[in-house]
């Protein structure tokens, strides 16, 4: 049997709890495909995501070099991503010929 005291301090845990569970916004579900030069996929993994700007965030994030991806949410295509690399010198010499 729980003391009052005891009883109390579970009870304002509870409210603590529940309080924060409010902020927390529903996690939607994607599906990460990645692709190969030819745009076929060649591999896919799940993600949570609060939104589409997530999605795309920690797709691009967890990305390798010169990889590419789309990110969907059931039948919906959310986006594409790429992490291409670029050598400094190639980057330096296309911002100086804009």
């Amino acid at each position: 049997m729980l003391s009052g005291r005891e009883l109390s301090a579970l009870t304002q845990i509870g409210e603590r709890l529940c309080a924060s569970m409010e902020e927390w916004a529903p996690m939607a579900s994607y599906r990460i495909y990645m692709l190969d030069q030819a745009d076929r996929v060649v591999t896919g993994s799940d993600a949570d995501c609060r939104d589409d700007e997530t999605a795309l965030a920690w797709a691009s994030a967890t990305l390798g070099t010169d990889v590419r991806a789309e990110i969907w949410q059931s039948t919906r295509c959310v986006g594409r991503v790429s992490n291409v690399f670029v050598p400094l010198n190639l980057a330096r010499q296309a911002a100086a010929a804009d």
